[in-house]
């Protein structure tokens, strides 16, 4: 019984694992062709509770790991492979972990930015591709800005909807820093460039993963 409740509540922490991977992937997958880096995620919420944590980034992978326990009790670490289309959701206490594959349509990223003097033009060829509510009724630069200490190009979107937001993006990094909206504000803190650890991006030796089908472990991980 005891091993069923544990199953179930890795079950909802994957489902959160997923959406959170999908916003994760969506503001930071430029910087995975950019330098390496590591930097503070924090999301705020005009309504409910925001999230924040720590993202190291290198080589086509990127780590993220929470600052407040999931709602199994315990960290959430994840380690995303965008070469290998791969999210892999780390238990560390219980050396187990839990691997999934990452929708496809998540490919081409909106904020993959490849001139980002002129991001409004890649924006809304992604856009058009995405549901109607994510549709774009304008797009402007506005401007250069300064945000946490670092240089910034500052955009305004406007959605088909008529919400406002704007968006600061670093021509350094080629990635987001900031996204505010009424919804509430994504941001990167504290981005400290330079090499990191490759076994940060690493399914640690001795985890055993978790197999989703027969709700139990299927081995070590693979060395």
């Amino acid at each position: 019984m005891r091993f069923l409740q544990s199953s179930e509540a890795s079950l909802s922490t994957q489902r959160s694992a997923s959406a959170l991977s999908l916003l994760l992937f969506t503001l930071l997958a430029t910087s995975l062709f950019a330098q390496e880096f590591s930097a503070d995620f924090v999301s705020t919420r005009t309504k409910g509770v925001g999230t924040s944590g720590k993202v190291y980034i290198s080589n086509g992978k990127m780590r993220y790991e929470s600052a407040r326990p999931s709602a199994s009790g315990s960290q959430a670490v994840m380690i995303m492979d965008f070469a290998q289309h791969t999210t892999s959701m780390l238990m560390p206490d219980r050396h187990m972990f839990i691997s999934y594959p990452q929708g496809r349509g998540m490919t081409i990223p909106i904020w993959r930015l490849t001139d980002v003097n002129n991001a409004c033009a890649e924006w809304e060829v992604f856009a058009a591709q995405m549901k109607t509510e994510s549709k774009l009724k304008s797009c402007q630069k506005t401007g250069s800005d300064t945000v946490d200490g670092r240089a910034a190009v500052k955009y305004v979107i406007t959605s088909a909807e008529g919400k406002v937001s704007t968006v600061w993006v670093d021509p350094k990094l080629h990635t987001m820093l900031k996204h505010e909206s009424p919804d509430g504000t994504v941001e990167l803190k504290n981005i400290h460039e330079g090499a990191q650890p490759a076994d940060l991006f690493e399914i640690p030796s001795g985890y055993k993963k978790l197999d989703m089908g027969s709700m139990g472990p299927s081995g070590p991980a693979p060395q």
